[in-house]
């Protein structure tokens, strides 16, 4: 499991991207003194680490992982910290490139970002090098790793918004970064907010909702278990006035696929196209969708109420 710097990847810091795939290479030689089991959206994720530090942030990042027994295959996740391989490193996530970078080998897939280095055998087995202090690395590496193998459980990781209403039905705000998302869900009142970056969609009995466990600006404390029923799905459009457009089946399906987070990656992708397609044709079939204009002002809210 050796992995090479890539001739061609588009970082700024070559040299801090040459010393942590270096640590990454010196992996593998601890014992983990701690370990953490969590149904993660389907997944039976098991967690471990040797650091105290990174302990305190997988708990305080992830689902219930109190009295949680696995049932079927699992997933493991060994996270090392720079300090586990004896390097102290003033800046780990000193990169101003923000992408993740997937590369391809015989060993199974590896990925490059500013706050970790992974790799994933593909067969159940992950390893995660990235700083504790910097809880992004930890969600980064999440993204990374598990959203397809959600599409498993038919369960779709959205960059999304959701805000569940007084009545305890959901809408779901997609929309590129920047077109209102964080900005919907901070104008929610009383209302819960879910979270305003990533979401997890699934049909149960409805078309439903989950809170993703994955980062964001509001991260609202609630229990694993609260799932909420979807009411609708907007694509939001700043405008200078209210308004809401139906969208037709095609035009919804290829704006809840387009916001499926962290799918279209690696060596299975044509599996992953089709999952994806044939889970979201299901959504749109149950729920409506429609473009919202919207001021950044809380006037919408009786408008779609």
């Amino acid at each position: 499991m050796m992995l090479s710097a890539p001739q061609e990847c588009p970082v700024q810091n070559a040299e801090l991207l040459k010393t942590k795939i270096s640590l990454f290479n010196q992996m593998g030689r601890e014992t983990f003194s701690s370990e953490l089991k969590v149904d993660f959206h389907g997944i039976s994720l098991l967690c471990r680490t040797a650091s105290e530090a990174m302990l305190e942030v997988l708990k305080a990042s992830l689902p219930k992982h109190h009295g949680v027994s696995f049932v079927g295959p699992v997933t493991t996740i060994d996270w090392y910290t720079p300090e586990d391989i004896l390097f102290f490193p003033a800046h780990f996530s000193d990169e101003p490139v923000p992408d993740c970078h997937i590369f391809e080998s015989p060993a199974g897939e590896f990925a490059v970002q500013r706050d970790f280095v992974g790799h994933d055998n593909l067969m159940g087995r992950i390893s995660v090098l990235t700083d504790p202090q910097n809880t992004d690395g930890v969600y980064n590496a999440l993204r990374w790793a598990l959203p397809r193998r959600m599409l498993q459980h038919s369960r779709i990781l959205l960059h999304s918004s959701a805000v569940v209403n007084r009545e305890g039905s959901a809408y779901i705000f997609l929309g590129h970064s920047g077109f209102g998302k964080t900005t919907v869900a901070s104008l929610a009142d009383d209302r819960l907010v879910l979270g305003d970056d990533m979401n997890v969609i699934f049909i149960d009995r409805h078309v439903t909702v989950k809170q993703a466990f994955l980062g964001g600006v509001i991260i609202p404390k609630i229990e694993n278990v609260s799932t909420y029923p979807i009411k609708a799905i907007y694509w939001l459009k700043q405008s200078t006035s209210v308004d809401v457009i139906p969208l037709t089946t095609i035009t919804g399906l290829q704006k809840l696929v387009a916001s499926a987070a962290n799918i279209f990656i690696g060596a299975q992708k044509q599996v992953h196209v089709k999952q994806v397609m044939e889970l979201a044709m299901k959504i749109i079939e149950h729920v409506p969708c429609y473009e919202l204009r919207f001021q950044k002002n809380k006037e919408f809210w009786n408008v779609i109420e």
